[in-house]
């Protein structure tokens, strides 16, 4: 559509995954643990970054516009464990990461394990070494 033409012109030159993190995304699938995308995410954008590929290697990539929940309900959290087929009692095996403390105490709350990163200030190294003490990163 001419809206998803001109979305994409003006997210495009600020708009793309960080190499850096991508990267550890990957080091963890190689340890054999899956990556999952849990976004508060408008339709448009997520159509973006499908079209871009910023999503490949991540399931499921569950986009709040698409579910009808966001973050912090706790119904877009038990989506995620549900579409990852993790029983809702198993929730510890899972790892959540946010900038967003509030986001963060909801999916602790239906039982993730939650890690704080923000990508905009902290550094890359802030994330691998919080990563390896939840022990997803060696």
């Amino acid at each position: 559509s001419s809206f998803d033409r001109l979305f994409a012109q003006f997210y495009y030159p600020v708009l793309f995954p960080r190499p850096d993190v991508l990267d550890v995304a990957s080091r963890i699938r190689d340890n054999h643990i899956g990556t999952g995308i849990l976004s508060n995410m408008i339709t448009p954008l997520a159509r973006f970054c499908r079209g871009e590929d910023y999503f490949d290697g991540f399931y499921p990539v569950i986009v709040s516009s698409e579910v009808g929940h966001m973050k912090p309900e706790e119904e877009i959290y038990t989506t995620a464990l549900q579409r990852a087929g993790i029983p809702k009692e198993q929730a510890a095996t899972a790892l959540f990461v946010d900038n967003n403390s509030e986001y963060l105490a909801a999916a602790a709350s239906v039982g993730f394990q939650t890690v704080l990163y923000d990508n905009r200030k902290d550094p890359i190294a802030t994330l691998e070494n919080r990563l390896r003490d939840a022990g997803v990163l060696t």
